[in-house]
Parts: C-alpha cells; structure tokens; sequence
C-alpha cells in the first residue's frame, strides 16, 4: 500500500486509474483484483476520490 499512497501523492487523484495485472496470476487474475481492491479499501482518501480512481478519471480520459 505505501506504493499505493506514493503515486496518489506524486500524481494526484485526477491522474491515477484503478487497474489489476489481470490476467496474470495462478488463478485467471482473480488473485490480484482482490489484493488490488482490498489496497484501494484500506487506503484514507474520500468516497469522491474513489470515485475518480474507480471510473472518473478513466471516462474523462477516453471520452465516454
């Protein structure tokens, strides 16, 4: 998770997008999305800035 915090501070929330190495585990990618999704729950920033990590930043960059 300090990885996790480190990019947050270094780019800024309006900068970063959810993402996992899916498919790319032991069992199908299921692996990392969960440890991925566990990271974005622990981490302390607000439902809004989850919000742009989660689908925000991404819809604004491609335009949907």
């Amino acid at each position: 998770m300090p990885a996790l915090r480190c990019g947050l501070e270094f780019f800024g929330v309006d900068r970063v997008m959810f993402a996992t190495d899916m498919p790319f585990d032991t069992v199908g990618g299921l692996h990392y999305v969960k440890v991925a999704l566990e990271a974005m729950d622990a981490i302390d920033v607000s439902a809004a800035d989850k919000d742009r990590i989660f689908q925000l930043n991404a819809r604004r960059l491609f335009h949907v």
